[in-house]
This record gives C-alpha cells, structure tokens and sequence, in this order.
C-alpha cells in the first residue's frame, strides 16, 4: 500500500512541473475562458417527452425555417396623451418595417413585422380593420405596438439585430417631443440579461475578490502569503471557464451561471487557501522545518479540503439530474468550478511553498520591515498563555459544559422557530422579471408598456393547431370546433377573454365564419390575407392561436396551462391536434418536472453526507448531529427568505422588491446544494481537529475545546470571506440572484460556538 510519506516524496521531486502545468494551462485557457463569457443562454428548453417539447418540435416541423422563435416588440407612445394614430405613426410604422425586413447582415433572421399600420394599408374590411385596432392599440388611444417576429433569439446575429434596431429607433423618435419608441419584448430582455451578468461579474471582480482578500490578509499577516491565493483565483477562473467552453458550444449553460461559477471560485479558493496556509504558519510557528511544514499541511488541512470538497462537489452534481438542461448546466459548471479550485489549493499551493519556502515562511503585514514581522517560532508556554486567554478558550470552556450546551441549542431551536413558520409563505415564481436587470432599457420600457397594455399583450399564449386527419383548416368542421373551443376557455379560465384572442377564426370579438374567411381570402382582402398568411403555415396543414391574458401570464402560468390544456383535450382528435406553446409553457414544464424531482434530489445528498461522514469520522451519531444543524440553517435560511421576498413586509428595501414576489423558481433548488455543502464544510473543518486531538490522547471535553481554539477563529473569518464572496450576489441587477446571495449569506449564520455546544451535548454517545 503507497504510504502518504511517499506520494509527498514523488510531489516534492516534481514540484516545478506542477507550476509549469498549472501556469501553462492558465495562458493557454485565456482566449477560450474569453469565448465562454459570449456563449451562454437564458433560453429555457422543457424536458424531453414533456407537451411543451412535443408542441416544439410540431412547430418546427410544420413552420421549418419560419418557425418564430421570439419577438421583438416597438413600443410607440404618445408623449403628450394625444392620439397615437396619425400620420407619424403611420410613416414611422412603414419605416420600421422597410428597415427590419431590409436588414441584410443576417439574412433570413427577421420573419414579419406586425403593426396596425402594416395591414394592408387600410383598404380592406372596415369591420375587420377595427377588430385588429383593439390588437395592436391600446384602449387609451395613446400607444401602439409592432411586433418583428424573428426565427433566433440568443444568438450573435440577434443580439446584433436588437442593438442595430435601439440606434435607430433613436433616431426616429419625434424631434418635436411629442412622441418615443422603446424597444422591449422577450428577445430584448435576454439581451439585458447577457449584459446584465457581465456587468455583476465585472462588479464582483471589483469589490468582492479585493474584500475576501482583504479579510483573508488579516487572518494570516503574511503579505508573501497572499500571493498564492491571488495566483489560485486566477488560474481557476482561467482553466474552469476555459473547460466550460465547449460544453457551452453543445449544452444550454444559462447566463447566470458565470456570476455563479465566479462566486464559487473566489469563496471557495480564498476559503481552502485560508485552511491550507493558516496550518502551514501554525506548523512553521511550532518550528517545523519548511518541507515537514508543508507535509502537515496536506497531511491534515489538505484532507479537510479534500473531504468537504469532495462532499460539495458531490451535492453540486445532484443538480445535473434535473431533467432541465440549463439547470443541470448550472450544476455541472459549479461542480467543474469547485473540483478545478480544489485541484488547484492541493497540488499549486504545496508546490509553491515547497518551491520558495524561504519566502513564504517570512510572517508580517511588511515583510521587508523587521519591526512589523511576527516572531517565526512560539515557545510552548507563549502557546498554552496564548491559547487560555483567548476568546475562543472561553468561549469553548463555557459552551462545551453539558448544562449550558443543551440551553443554547434550545435556545437556538426557539429562534429558528419562528422563522420555520414562516416557510408557509413561501411560493414559487415564474417571472422572468427576476432575471432581468431592474434598471435595463427592456424592463423601463416594458414599465411604460404596462400602463397601456395587459402584460398577456408582450407574452401571449400560442395555440398550434395542426389539421392531421386530411381536413383542410378553412373547412365549416374547423371553424365551429375553434369558435367552440375559444368560447369556452374565454369562459372558464381566468383572465382570458374571447375578446383578445386572435386567429383566422377570430379577430378579439369578431368571428369569422368558414364561409367568410373563403371569400375574404378570395377577393384578397388586404387585412384578412395578411393576418392568414403571418398565422399559417405554407401548406395550410397547421395555423396559430394568439391567446393574450389580461395578466402578467408569469403569475398565473401553472393555473392557466392546466385549465387550457384540459379544454385543448377535450377538443382532440383524429382531425385536430392542439399544442399550447410560449416561453412561459416552457418554464412551466420544466418548474413541474424540478419540483417533482427535488425531493429525490433531497433525499439522495442526506444520504451521501451520512455514507461520507460515518466512514470519515467513524460515528453513526455524528451523520445524524450534522444534518440535524444542516436542517435547522436550511429552515432558517427558506424561513427568512420566504418572510423577505415572499411578503410585502420588506417592499420598502429596494424600489421593484415588491413587483415580483417570490423566489425565482431556479433559485431554492441551486442554492440547497450549496448551502448543504457550505454548512458542512465548516463541521469537517472543526471535526477534524477535534479527532486529531482524540488520536493524541485528549479527553473528549478537551479535545473539543483545543478544537475550538484553533479553528475558530479560522472558521470565523472563513464564513467573512464567503459572506463577502457570496455577498456579491446581493447587489446584483437580477433579483434571483439577490435571493441566491442571501440564501448564502445565511448559510454563514451558524458559528464554531454552537458547533462545539453540540458536539458536548454528544460526546457521551459519538466517537470524536
């Protein structure tokens, strides 16, 4: 069996290699860690077999090239509450259309454009052409809207297409005032989140890194030190992003996974690197020798790392069995992230001190000062002194007692409490406004849109219907099923009404007869063809339903797809097939699938962590401690969380807290994982040095309280520098990620203190 002493042996011999690797990695990762930033998505893709895919794949199918992926919505405003129909409007309404059906640049990306003004120049069926103004303006009179519909969304050319329409529409905004033009739509929000997840990267690398740095400085007072954890940042993000790459060229990874990934990076390598080097000092200051220094290192904080690495890494994954393929993305990045970082901290780190060990070794804020460096070795006696009145010795004395553990663990459970009441409030959301920058030009326009139109306007519900049993779709059979149809989800889902529906069978409160549409069609009556041709296929095998709610759909989206779907059924069969489609059906499906599997998911990491820890630490009590603190963090965390963002008590925090309530249904998921293995990261930490102190012969008592005195401090300054890391996320333009950054900012709530209350109150029944 290959002892410890001879893998360190093979490592120092090859030392230099390690660096090189490491450091050629890192240059050679550079231009594609660049390319990963650009090619991540926010497009939600429901799980395979579910209906959702099924009516995806029908569109495709039926429409090809033509599909619609999503549109990009002009809104057109009058700025002084006059009429929004006049000659203005008409001109630039023309102007908008010639310029996106001319946009050459990329060819075939822009379908139609959509307008009151774009219907046939107004010469047809004066009846028709009323019913279509309820369509396209608002009841005010004082806006309209045009709809370009266009075949890519997270996409170079798209993205290029959305900044070429805002330079103009700048441009074509009424000098004299009187009226604007804001771009928004779906396509221009995921425009503003790509932008908006650069910008919280670019900010976290600004001030949370500097900070964690910062606070990693004061607990080692080693400036030479510092470097390592500066270099390990850099050549993580390098390498993890570099990695991500090509998986990002063939599998969604969603927008907000590089804030994610970089939160991960910088918490979790300054937090390791703290472990690593705050040991290395301990062992230099008891004068050990460099080369023995580093070997105690690796020996005993380099195992704590790769435990609660391993334990984290493993949780993380359990987010890549969802069977939606942006969060399954998200888990493997962060899992890449935190094996690459854990890669590093072992093998860059040791190679490093074993390299320039004489440099490393000089302790103080300035190095180069002798007055300002610390005394290299301690005499045991400064050490006991040392150890008896610091506030952690107390501190751990006092808390370690029988008596006083069991009172502060209740004391801690009536705290909790309350706030696991609180989890009634909780509820899951839809709306993609989470994810959307508060403050992007997409989100103040849609603002202003909301004054005029029901939100249903910018995010309708699509109904495909297909003609599969050789009826054409201007038969009478056609017609009276979807009247039939229409009329009774007008009737009986809430927030829809027969009046905003569109389709060749009905325009808002105008009904079209099979009859009427032959005719109209017949004599080429310019609005009604227009309408024909921008909802059916070549073929006329399948056409579209415009179901428009007067709601934001992304509240009610669970409620409205169930109802429609039951009443889509029961009109089925051999003849007719129907799909209900939009992006929100999507996200539907998918939210449906997540929550069926999170309990699984649950269940499946309680049980790692139990495997891990008993084999670990060789106590069938100690499993059980943890994940009952593990349990009470994730109340308290969900708990609070529900009381923040699930209520309007604290809408008085930031100007939008209270347009959206509820957690991003994304953000519950992702963040247990990683609160599970951060809570658990610091109970290996403690519970390491606490059976390193049994094996030399300590009683359990004292074991636990030397334990506590020389992690708890580390410990302490460790949940700093995540808070600070993970923080970050807080002052993010996404409020889904605000809810991320508490959730983890929680996870710190728990301290050395009540560890070691627990650890007393146990250590009559667990092996330590």
């Amino acid at each position: 069996m290959v002892s410890f002493d001879n893998v360190f042996r093979a490592f120092y011999r090859v030392r230099l290699v390690v660096i090189a690797v490491w450091v050629l990695a890192a240059l050679c990762s550079a231009y594609f860690a660049l390319q990963f930033m650009s090619a991540t998505t926010i497009m939600f893709y429901p799980p395979k077999n579910s209906e959702a895919a099924k009516g995806n794949t029908a569109e495709q199918t039926y429409y090809g090239d033509q599909a619609v992926a999503g549109m990009l919505v002009l809104y057109l405003s009058s700025n002084t509450n006059s009429s929004i129909l006049c000659d203005w409007t008409a001109r630039t309404s023309r102007l908008i259309n010639d310029t996106a059906m001319g946009y050459d640049k990329h060819k075939g990306l822009v379908v139609d454009v959509q307008g009151y003004y774009l219907l046939g120049n107004h010469t047809g069926d004066p009846v028709i052409l009323l019913a279509m103004k309820e369509v396209f303006v608002s009841p005010s009179g004082h806006a309209t809207l045009l709809f370009i519909e266009m075949t890519a969304i997270l996409t170079p050319p798209a993205f290029d297409f959305i900044t070429y329409m805002r330079d103009q529409s700048s441009k074509w905004d009424d000098e004299g005032g009187n009226f604007s033009i804001g771009v928004t739509g779906y396509n221009a929000m995921l425009f503003d989140i790509q932008e908006g997840s650069t910008q919280d990267m670019e900010r976290m690398d600004l001030f949370a890194l500097p900070l964690a740095l910062l606070v990693l400085m004061l607990v080692l007072r080693a400036w030479p030190l510092m470097l390592i954890p500066c270099i390990n940042v850099g050549i993580t993000i390098l390498v993890s992003f570099a990695i991500m790459y090509p998986i990002a060229l063939l599998w969604d990874v969603a927008t907000f996974t590089l804030a994610m990934m970089m939160s991960v990076i910088i918490a979790m390598s300054i937090d390791y690197s703290l472990f690593l080097l705050s040991r290395y000092r301990e062992e230099v200051e008891l004068g050990n020798k460099n080369y023995t220094a580093v070997k105690k290192m690796l020996l005993h904080a380099g195992g704590i790392v790769l435990t609660s690495g391993g334990v984290l890494t493993v949780c993380l994954l359990g987010i890549a069995v969802f069977p939606v393929s942006l969060m399954a993305s998200m888990g493997v990045a962060a899992a890449l992230s935190l094996l690459c970082t854990i890669l590093v901290n072992l093998s860059f780190t040791p190679a490093m001190l074993l390299t320039f060990g004489k440099f490393f070794s000089i302790f103080g804020f300035i190095p180069c000062v002798k007055k300002c460096r610390r005394k290299p070795v301690k005499t045991s006696d400064e050490r006991i002194h040392e150890d008896t009145h610091s506030f952690w010795h107390r501190s751990a004395s006092f808390s370690s007692t029988t008596k006083w553990s069991i009172i502060i663990i209740i004391a801690v459970l009536l705290f909790c409490a309350p706030f696991g009441v609180m989890l009634m409030y909780f509820e899951w959301s839809l709306d993609n406004m989470q994810v959307i920058p508060s403050s992007s030009p997409a989100a103040e326009i849609l603002n202003d849109l909301s004054t005029e139109f029901p939100m249903g306007k910018i995010y309708p519900y699509q109904v495909l219907a297909i003609a599969c049993g050789g009826r054409p779709l201007l038969s009478p059979e056609y017609f009276d099923t979807i009247h039939s149809m229409l009329y009774e989800i007008g009737e009986n889902v809430q927030g829809f009404h027969v009046d905003n529906f569109v389709s060749i069978t009905n325009i808002g409160s105008y009904n079209v007869s099979s009859i009427a549409a032959l005719t109209l069609l017949g004599f080429d009556e310019p609005v009604y063809t227009t309408l024909f041709k921008q909802l059916t296929n070549s073929d006329r095998r399948a056409t579209h339903i415009m179901l428009a709610p007067d709601f934001n759909p992304a509240s009610r989206v669970q409620e409205s797809c169930t109802a429609i779907r039951k009443i889509l059924k029961k009109y089925e069969g051999n003849d007719w097939t129907f799909y209900l489609r939009n992006q929100m059906v999507d996200e539907n499906d998918a939210v449906e699938a997540s929550v069926f599997m999170f309990p699984f998911m649950i269940l499946i990491t309680f049980a790692v962590i139990m495997f891990v820890l008993l084999i670990a630490f060789r106590s069938a009590v100690l499993p059980l401690r943890t994940l009952s603190t593990i349990t009470i963090t994730l109340l308290w965390i969900y708990g609070f969380g529900s009381m923040i963002f699930c209520t309007d008590w604290f809408n008085w925090l930031t100007k939008h807290m209270g347009d959206y309530p509820g957690f991003y249904w994304m953000t519950p998921i992702m963040c247990f994982s990683i609160i599970v293995g951060l809570g658990l990261d610091y109970d290996i930490f403690l519970f390491s040095r606490i059976m390193e102190y049994r094996k030399l012969g300590y009683s359990a008592k004292a074991a636990i309280i030397k334990g506590v005195v020389r992690t708890g401090y580390i410990i302490t300054f460790a949940g700093c520098i995540m808070a600070i890391a993970f923080g970050g996320l807080m002052s993010s333009s996404l409020k889904s990620l605000k809810e991320s950054g508490w959730a983890f900012l929680g996870t710190h709530s728990r301290s050395p203190t009540l560890t070691a209350s627990c650890c007393a109150s146990l250590c009559f029944w667990t092996r330590l």
